[in-house]
């Protein structure tokens, strides 16, 4: 970060396990001011935080790019659904925007013992699932027996292509 900067970090997770700073300034740069909430951060030192922890996320997966939470992660139910800072508001959340009583810390919301990618609900994530995805996607439907929540593998509401590509690549990657 450059001299003089200011950042706000809200309802995220950042943890990097193979640096020794999450964020830095850049050389001749002196002063970041950074203001964490209901975040969890791996390296908390010069950071203003509330609300805010230094405890390791328990990604599902982070070596295979699996930023989904375990069931046992810390950050489930930890972010806030609403933030206000200086009269602004920060973070206004509906509750149908998040599963249980509050938002998730990081990008993926944990939805209880989804496997995203198992479609079938077989245990196994293989071609099958894709199967099932592009059904879903040239249908719109698939049989009650399969679980429609687990094709969308991005997480952003929509079964489309992207969630075809992340399930390739999850099956590539295993």
């Amino acid at each position: 970060m450059i001299d003089n900067s200011s950042i706000i970090i809200a309802n995220s997770i950042i943890w990097n396990e193979e640096s020794n700073y999450e964020f830095t300034s850049l050389p001749n740069n002196s002063v970041i001011n950074a203001d964490a909430y209901y975040s969890n951060l791996r390296i908390l030192d010069n950071t203003e935080s509330t609300e805010s922890f230094s405890i390791d996320p328990l990604f599902i997966n982070y070596t295979q790019d699996n930023f989904n939470l375990s069931i046992n992660s810390p950050c489930i139910n930890s972010g806030t659904n609403f933030l206000e800072i200086n009269d602004n508001i920060i973070i206004d959340m509906d509750e149908s925007e998040y599963y249980e009583n509050m938002p998730d810390m990081g990008y993926f919301e944990h939805y209880g013992e989804i496997v995203y990618g198992d479609v079938n609900i077989d245990n196994i994530i293989n071609v099958l699932d894709i199967i099932l995805i592009v059904n879903l996607i040239i249908d719109g439907l698939i049989s009650d027996e399969y679980n429609q929540e687990a094709a969308d593998l991005t997480q952003d509401g929509t079964i489309n292509i992207l969630d075809i590509i992340a399930l390739v690549n999850l099956i590539n990657d295993n």
